[in-house]
């Protein structure tokens, strides 16, 4: 028995090597999104924490169905089933970035005349969503009735608040002094949680907000976020939708910045756009405008100085992502 044990163990741990070698691996990927499913199911609710109630009146279901964008051309669906549409990273990874603006536009049209209930994206759609002109992939789901989910990961997602999610699923690690810190897998950009709920307070965001564990599984297989949608979807159906709230006004953006009526400034710059901060804010700033409190979001502890009031939203690496550096 130990040695079955043990040959297994092997065999994990040189698939775990190759996995990280070899990018992506997608027998990995497949297995693990299992796991994370199924841990999900078996949990429930329990995983899950509504940390901040938004405006989206979600519902209860008892069928449900989770499709990646690029089965939606092939598939049928039928109308009493909840349907939930997701845009894993693998389906944009090998495109360029006009391709991925273009690709998310398509797909969100064909998820529409399916008659999706709740689209799920992961960083390269939702960035994809914020670089558009005129944010049309978004208008449509609003207009269609279509709420939008978003696994809120990190600091590189800031940003994209401006597009106001109906949902945002954040998964959390502990951080200093015990306070939670939204955390990537790798990415050096682990975010507050208390912060991401200040920022939504002071733009009037309606964004339900809903946390889990870090550890939990592998996050961004189909069947990973389409289960975490429909749990948190089921999980805030028990709950009343708070009122609506004005959201301040956009008044412009591009793929790494919002900056808003009320002069904040959300923003993801490169490290050496932090040499020069006052110009390189004054150039995001329109004409009439001032940006007197900006939220910054870098990788990595990164000092700078600055005479105006500035947030330094990410702290770095999380205890999770410490690990994997080493």
């Amino acid at each position: 028995m130990k040695k079955k044990l043990t040959v297994a163990l092997v065999i994990a741990g040189a698939l775990l090597v190759l996995q990280i070698i070899v990018w992506p691996l997608p027998i990995y990927y497949w297995l693990a999104g299992e796991c994370t499913k199924e841990l999900l199911c078996w949990q429930g609710q329990k995983l899950l924490t509504v940390n901040d109630r938004g405006s989206w009146p979600s519902q209860t279901f008892k069928k449900w169905k989770v499709l990646s964008s690029r089965q939606l051309p092939e598939t049928e669906v039928e109308d009493t089933v909840f349907l939930i549409v997701v845009f894993t990273p693998w389906e944009l990874n090998a495109l360029s970035y006009q391709e991925r603006i273009a690709y998310v536009n398509s797909a969100t049209q064909k998820a529409v005349q399916a008659g999706a209930d709740l689209i799920c994206d992961s960083s390269a759609a939702d960035r994809a969503r914020q670089s558009e002109r005129d944010h049309s992939s978004v208008k449509l789901l609003k207009k269609s009735g279509i709420a939008r989910a978003v696994i809120f990961d990190g600091g590189h997602h800031l940003p994209n608040l401006s597009l106001e999610p109906e949902m945002l699923i954040c998964p959390v690690i502990g951080g200093p002094n015990k306070k939670p810190l939204i955390a990537h897998g790798f990415c050096r950009d682990a975010l507050p949680l208390e912060k991401l709920m200040q920022i939504k307070e002071l733009l009037g965001l309606n964004s339900a907000i809903v946390t889990f564990p870090r550890l939990t599984g592998y996050l961004k297989s189909p069947q990973a976020m389409g289960t975490l949608c429909q749990q948190s979807a089921m999980l805030l159906a028990q709950t009343e939708p708070e009122a609506r709230s004005l959201m301040q006004p956009v008044v412009s953006w591009g793929p790494t910045f919002s900056f808003f009526a009320g002069e904040v400034l959300l923003w993801r710059p490169e490290p050496e756009q932090l040499l020069d901060l006052e110009e390189e804010i004054s150039k995001l700033t329109p004409p009439g405008h001032k940006a007197k409190t900006a939220y910054l979001a870098v990788e990595g502890d990164v000092p700078f100085e600055s005479s105006l009031n500035r947030q330094l939203v990410t702290l770095g690496r999380s205890s999770w992502q410490i690990m994997l550096n080493r």
